[in-house]
């Protein structure tokens, strides 16, 4: 009799459990798609598609520098970063024209580097957007103008997606994943930013390193994140102050040594 009621309270715990677990997950898979299907209003900016060889020669070191072939591939054709069941897959697309670039206008690049939207309005995943939303309007036009001239590229990537655990984490605030929710969409642009040895200029540079060493440049705290760079941190103090010269750091402003 005893073993048969201990039988029947398990079985109810058990059901419980894997009741709260689906209400959870349905919850978490429901708020998220409510989230993702958001749209956001960018205001029209117009950007131009360049030809001449000094807009096409900035725009290949910048895609370089601000890190677009390390998630869109050396020939920017896409690449799948990871795939998992659990966590999910973070894909880039194909940018030549012989992928998602050949159906892109000048105003749907602005929209997607800057503001991390799409066409439709609804936010891109993953894509740092937020750190490119401080680019110059010059800046943006040579690297647009360089990806289109790449050779073009037909292999086609896989659509990316978040699992499970990447939803948890996102409904908890723990991960952004969405680019358009951390944007200010209204802000204006700069047509074009002098390079000078400045703390405004370094700023304007470092939007690129946001990503990994944070936006305080205290380093991010999650495993494999970069170090803090703030100018009293242990990393920063052991460093001679060439090693953030002009000549050494690849973020260097252009025209000059790299």
């Amino acid at each position: 009799m005893l073993i048969r009621s201990m039988v029947r309270w398990t079985v109810r715990i058990l059901a419980g459990t894997v009741t709260l677990i689906l209400i959870a997950a349905v919850g978490v898979y429901g708020y998220s798609n409510v989230r993702m299907s958001r749209q956001f209003t960018v205001p029209e900016h117009q950007i131009k598609f360049r030809t001449d060889s000094a807009s096409l020669a900035l725009g290949k070191r910048l895609v370089t520098v601000r890190g677009c072939v390390d998630c869109h591939g050396a020939a920017l054709g896409g690449n799948v970063m990871f795939d998992d069941p659990a966590i999910g897959r973070m894909a880039a697309p194909n940018l030549t024209l012989g992928g998602r670039g050949a159906q892109l206008e000048p105003i749907d690049w602005e929209r997607a580097i800057r503001h991390g939207v799409r066409r439709d309005g609804t936010s891109l995943r993953i894509m740092p957007a937020q750190e490119f939303t401080t680019i110059a309007d010059d800046e943006l036009e040579a690297m647009v103008s360089y990806i289109r001239s790449v050779p073009a590229v037909t292999t086609t990537q896989p659509a990316p997606r978040a699992g499970p655990v990447i939803l948890a984490l996102y409904v908890a605030g723990q991960v952004k994943l969405l680019p358009g929710e951390q944007i200010d969409h209204v802000k204006p642009h700069e047509a074009h930013v002098e390079p000078e040895v400045s703390a405004k200029y370094g700023a304007y540079l470092a939007a690129g390193c946001t990503g990994c060493h944070g936006s305080d440049a205290l380093g991010r705290k999650d495993p494999g994140r970069s170090a803090r760079l703030e100018t009293r941190g242990e990393h920063y103090a052991r460093w001679d102050r060439p090693l953030f010269g002009i000549g050494l750091h690849p973020c260097a402003p252009r025209g000059q040594a790299s």
